[in-house]
């Protein structure tokens, strides 16, 4: 309303022109103020609704999981091809909402419907395949359909705030780039065969490093150590980095680490170098003792009983793959019994490998042979020669070495015995 004193004209006319020119462009301040927040929530809200419906994608899909099961073909796109479609209209959204300019009501809600729209293809398409997927493929296919919502719900809220858009839109990326082909039940099963086998043969590339090490450059590294201890601290500072890479770090440090960090910690740390090298540490204190003869005839009989191992993951990696590509029924229920065997057989060998670092405990060495033991025996009799006639000679040679194993590491372990006794 106008003020009293300008109705009543006590004030003059420029006074009035200048408080009416005030007015209107407070006026006009407001009314963009009012678009600006107005557009502000309406991207927010529409942001806000498209993220949601991403996220609880994965429970509506899986809802639908039965319908899609009772159709007589799978749904017909590849999901593959959608995983590329998908890293293009990331790009999309990564182009218009990353910069510094907000794009418009009607961009962003075109931009946001395509997406939601090619997210809800993909995660169909996988969901699809589950129609005849085994329990390893299914997992795979159901972690595939929760990365892909949630990475994507992700980018929808990044929106919001454009310095994150690039690496949200980096995140969507890396789910496209999992939905590879092949999208099988053999893929998802030779892919956890390969894991344990990998983790097996690690293990046995530390057998051999300490094997390769010899006893006698052990022993002669202790009583250096013990000589220098006699020596001035200069002689001694300048010596010991010498002392630090001629057999005591890889033996005792790495066997320290070992039972700290698992059977996979082959290095040590270079911060656990470095105190070594300053003679600060307390490490030393705590190491394991260098390896007797005994300790090293326990470990190479552990190293040919885990080669055992290996070689029967690999013949089963071999006739996995040389197998059909299309395990439906019943196969796939025996190689999801062969992935679960491997995974103990994994186990196994890692236990066994981190206990021959000295000083070894024989009781438990024994009880982890046992256990290797029976697991090469069940994927042997109760997997391969049940399952795979074309496997039978190759089972029947490895039960042999198995045995001759298995006398030799109880032989190695009773002989330790003894020697301690």
């Amino acid at each position: 309303q106008a003020d009293p004193l300008l109705q009543a004209g006590s004030l003059p006319a420029y006074h009035e022109n200048n408080i009416l020119i005030q007015f209107y462009t407070l006026s006009s301040f407001i009314s963009v103020l009012e678009c600006h927040l107005r557009s502000h929530l309406t991207m927010q809200s529409l942001v806000s609704d498209t993220a949601k419906r991403l996220e609880e994608l994965p429970s509506t899909v899986g809802s639908m999981s039965q319908t899609l099961q009772c159709v007589a073909e799978p749904v017909a796109t590849d999901p593959v091809q959608l995983a590329e479609c998908l890293r293009t209209e990331a790009a999309k959204v990564g182009l218009v909402c990353g910069c510094a300019a907000s794009p418009s009501e009607a961009e962003l809600q075109a931009l946001l419907l395509s997406l939601q729209r090619v997210v809800t293809a993909l995660c169909l398409s996988l969901h699809a395949l589950t129609r005849d997927a085994g329990p390893s493929f299914r997992q795979d296919l159901d972690h595939m359909v929760q990365a892909c919502a949630a990475r994507n719900a992700e980018l929808v809220r990044s929106i919001l705030r454009p310095a994150d858009v690039p690496r949200a839109v980096a995140n969507v990326w890396d789910t496209c780039s999992a939905v590879k082909a092949p999208l099988t039940n053999k893929s998802a099963l030779f892919k956890r065969m390969g894991g344990c086998l990998k983790a097996v043969n690690d293990t046995l590339r530390e057998m051999a490093e300490i094997e390769q090490q010899p006893m006698e450059s052990i022993q002669e590294e202790d009583s250096t150590s013990d000589a220098d201890e006699d020596e001035d601290v200069e002689s001694s500072h300048q010596r010991r980095p010498d002392h630090a890479t001629n057999g005591h770090t890889p033996l005792g440090t790495n066997g320290l680490l070992h039972d700290s960090r698992g059977p996979n910690a082959a290095q040590p740390d270079e911060g656990s170098q470095g105190l070594e090298e300053d003679g600060s540490s307390s490490v030393c204190d705590f190491e394991a003792g260098p390896f007797s003869a005994k300790d090293r005839d326990v470990a190479a009989a552990g190293q040919a009983l885990m080669g055992v191992a290996a070689n029967t993951l690999k013949l089963l990696s071999r006739h996995l793959l040389l197998g059909s590509d299309s395990l439906v029924g019943a196969p796939v229920e025996a190689w999801e019994n062969c992935v679960w065997h491997a995974k103990n057989l994994q186990s196994s060998v890692e236990d066994l490998g981190a206990a021959m670092y000295p000083p070894q405990e024989l009781d438990e060495i024994e009880d982890m042979t046992e256990g290797l033991v029976v697991s090469v025996q069940c994927i042997l009799e109760e997997v391969l020669q049940e399952h795979m006639e074309a496997a039978a000679e190759a089972a029947s040679s490895l039960q042999s070495e198995l045995e001759v194993a298995e006398q030799r590491m109880r032989a190695a372990v009773l002989s330790s015995r003894n020697e301690t006794h």
